[in-house]
């Protein structure tokens, strides 16, 4: 599977959240099967393309989440999303100046 791929699945799964990317040594975190450089390249090309929207938070470092468009494009691969989950996301985004439609 290519890393853009990988990316895009993670970020599905998490049905409409968001990704703090320093959380990903967690034991907790979601499982990825590229590395995090890989991963960290892949979400760059991804936002450059308006699939993934992305902020720098003080304390949590880099987010990450599907836009609107990414939403679409992984909805049409069968994944669901919460709603509530996006509705939350797109509050937080926002706060940080966002411009990336979610």
């Amino acid at each position: 599977m290519d890393s853009r791929k990988a990316a895009l699945y993670l970020l599905a799964k998490l049905r409409g959240g968001y990704l703090a990317f320093d959380m990903l040594d967690h034991p907790k975190a979601p499982a990825v099967k590229i590395s995090k450089e890989e991963l960290w390249d892949a979400l760059r090309e991804l936002r450059e393309e308006g699939l993934v929207a992305a902020m720098q938070e003080r304390l949590d470092g880099p987010l990450f989440t599907l836009s609107k468009a990414g939403r679409a494009l992984m909805s049409e691969e069968g994944y669901a999303f919460d709603q509530e989950q996006i509705e939350k996301t797109r509050k937080l985004f926002s706060s940080y100046f966002c411009k990336t439609e979610i």
